[in-house]
């Protein structure tokens, strides 16, 4: 088992690449075993600073809901310690009582990331559309029943097509 070295998934033995970044696991393990290791380590160097292709829509929609989550759990888990750590304060006593009520109140901060993860899921999943898709595509206004033609059946070049097109425009019929 390893680590791939660029987004950290766990991949079993034997992958030759990354299942989440693609990247080439195999070089890595020649790298480590030093076979090669000047050439394959600077294809690896190559390989990790390569710049990365722009993620998808959909990979960026999911990335925000993915997000709002970990936010969620960082704030319930930020609440859950402060009223805990705070409340043993507050129950302290040398701690004055209207002192303790505000002490006791601090763990609400933890409520801050909670709703702003909700926010970033909500987005997520009813108000994100990607940018430049407010028009549906062309292959999304046909109906079910209009089929593109098999490449077997297309003319043997778009020329050839685009000629057919011209000679039956033209003709006097």
């Amino acid at each position: 088992m390893m680590y791939c070295p660029r987004c950290g998934t766990l991949a079993p033995e034997g992958r030759k690449f990354c299942t989440m970044c693609g990247m080439n696991l195999d070089l890595i393990a020649e790298a480590l075993a030093g076979r090669s290791a000047t050439k394959g380590l600077r294809s690896l160097l190559e390989w990790i600073f390569a710049p990365r292709p722009e993620p998808t829509p959909e990979q960026k929609r999911l990335h925000d809901i993915r997000s709002g989550v970990l936010t969620i759990s960082v704030g319930i888990g930020l609440s859950l310690l402060l009223f805990l750590l705070l409340n043993a304060v507050a129950q302290h006593p040398h701690v004055d009582p209207a002192a303790a009520r505000i002490i006791r109140a601090v763990w609400t901060c933890g409520l801050i990331p909670i709703f702003v993860g909700i926010g970033q899921i909500v987005n997520g999943l009813f108000f994100w559309r990607p940018l430049g898709r407010s028009e549906p595509r062309a292959h999304e206004l046909l109906p079910p029943s209009v089929t593109m033609p098999l490449p077997s059946e297309m003319p043997e070049s778009p020329t050839r097509l685009l000629d057919d097109i011209r000679a039956h425009r033209h003709d006097p019929r």
